[in-house]
């Protein structure tokens, strides 16, 4: 995400609420676009296939089939996407542009292995008919490449084309549906299945196009980003048990008294994840104001404090361009804050309300209500997490991402073993734990911001050199360094 608020700054220097709106329009479509897009697909899917009057199992199905490939390649793809997104920012940096599209095919040709050979073995055991396996499967590495396209789509300026992107992905998915019902006769099971995988091949062929086109050249260093796993594999560690800590209480609770099985191949919790998704909504909004807003305006005072000791700011220049940063920095953490968290106590209020319209009762419903506390307190852990990778306080990120996970898997299993009351306690007061070591973190950090910046680093840069840098060494024999 580090790196969209600097391009959307420039969109909202026009003044004007019509230039501030298609902004935050912009905004939304280039931070949130693909969460967006998928989960209008999912209550689209869930509403047709109510209206068409599907039998229960296979509405379980279809479901199966588009949150397994949803949850599971957004883990595969943590893996990489911190690294990748470490990576693409020094190229962007040094202006090597040549160098990012290799990036971007090596780095979705490694994910797609790693997610296909993964994905095989899943389907492999299943009892499903292969035209049940086929269709998720392609979606999952449709899904795979999505993600990392999501890394390089942050550099981009032409934000119209990524929302053509979309739009043009959601009506081509319709309409292949339409074609598979009425046309070809297919059931409804298959004509959604193969409107997903039609749709989604759009949108990340047009995506890729763009990426493509936009950085023009193509080296030949397909991994040389592989060598940055040896620096940075505490970003590994972060991005992946984020992720996992994000949907590991689901996978908890699939194991409990309300998991279901459907065929013998997906597992879950109805009554439970549908809480969550639409808990998980609430904090969207969170995401475009900490882009906006925090990077934005952040990111001015970060620039102009670091900027001042590398070319030799004097100490008062540069105590006082400290104070502005942090001032700024608590300014817009607490705006957002403040912001998110009466959107989120309005939407538990409409959802209250509204939610009952489509099936979100009793137990389901009581969820809601703390998991979007919990969505809440989450969120904000993760961009103050966020704040403490600007500042290359990767063990206090790392710290702050174990206490969370760990509290998460605990407190979850806890909850189950004490009842229904307690379904969703456990992350709730997980992301707590996590938002208050998060923030006590980040005080810390940067009371002590002088040691940590003049002090605290290595008299003499040495190059890292791990297994990871002897792997590219070998492939790249005449052409190693950065």
């Amino acid at each position: 995400m580090a790196g969209i608020g600097f391009q959307l700054k420039k969109l909202f220097s026009d003044k004007g609420y019509l230039y501030k709106l298609r902004a935050y329009f912009f905004s939304t479509i280039v931070t949130t676009g693909p969460i967006i897009m998928c989960t209008c697909l999912i209550v689209f899917i869930q509403l047709f296939m109510n209206v068409v009057k599907l039998p229960y199992i296979q509405k379980q199905l279809i479901i199966g089939s588009i949150v397994y490939p949803f949850v599971f390649s957004q883990i595969i793809t943590s893996v990489f996407s911190m690294v990748i997104t470490r990576y693409v920012s020094d190229l962007l940096y040094k202006k090597e542009y040549n160098k990012i599209n290799a990036s971007f095919l090596g780095v979705i040709t490694l994910s797609l292995i790693i997610g296909g050979v993964l994905g095989f073995a899943f389907y492999a055991r299943s009892p499903l008919h292969i035209r049940y396996k086929i269709p998720p499967y392609i979606l999952f590495m449709e899904l795979i490449i999505l993600w990392l396209q999501t890394v390089y789509l942050s550099a981009f300026r032409d934000y119209m084309r990524i929302v053509k992107g979309f739009l043009y992905g959601i009506l081509i998915i319709v309409i292949t549906i339409y074609i598979c019902l009425s046309v070809l006769q297919l059931d409804v099971s298959m004509s959604i299945l193969i409107g997903m995988d039609v749709g989604f091949f759009v949108i990340v062929s047009m995506l890729t196009y763009y990426i493509i086109k936009y950085f023009n050249k193509l080296g030949k260093d397909y991994f040389v980003f592989i060598k940055y796993i040896d620096k940075y594999a505490s970003l590994i560690y972060i991005s992946f048990f984020y992720t996992l800590g994000i949907y590991g209480h689901n996978f908890l609770f699939w194991r409990s008294n309300l998991g279901v099985t459907i065929f013998e191949t997906y597992v879950f919790a109805p009554v439970y994840d549908v809480a969550v998704f639409y808990a998980f909504l609430t904090v969207l909004p969170a995401t475009v104001i900490f882009v906006v807003n925090v990077e934005t305006s952040f990111y001015d005072r970060y620039k102009e404090y670091y900027s001042l000791i590398t070319t030799n700011g004097n100490g008062m220049k540069i105590s006082k361009a400290k104070d502005k940063m942090i001032y700024v920095l608590w300014q817009e953490i607490r705006k957002l804050i403040e912001i998110q968290f009466f959107i989120s106590l309005l939407c538990m209020i409409l959802g209250n309300i509204f939610l009952p319209y489509v099936g979100v009762t009793g137990l389901s419903l009581n969820i809601f209500i703390i998991l979007s506390l919990g969505s809440f307190c989450c969120f904000m852990m993760f961009f103050i997490m966020l704040i403490l990778l600007y500042f290359e306080d990767r063990k206090g990120a790392a710290m702050v991402i174990s206490f969370f996970f760990i509290g998460n898997i605990l407190l979850t299993q806890v909850s189950i073993r004490l009842g229904e009351v307690y379904y969703g306690f456990g992350f709730f007061i997980a992301s707590i734990l996590g938002f208050a070591i998060a923030v006590t973190r980040l005080t810390n950090y940067l009371n002590e911001i002088d040691y940590h910046t003049f002090c605290s680093q290595p008299v003499i840069a040495r190059e890292n050199s791990g297994v990871f840098h002897r792997i590219v060494k070998v492939l790249y024999k005449d052409d190693t360094e950065e």
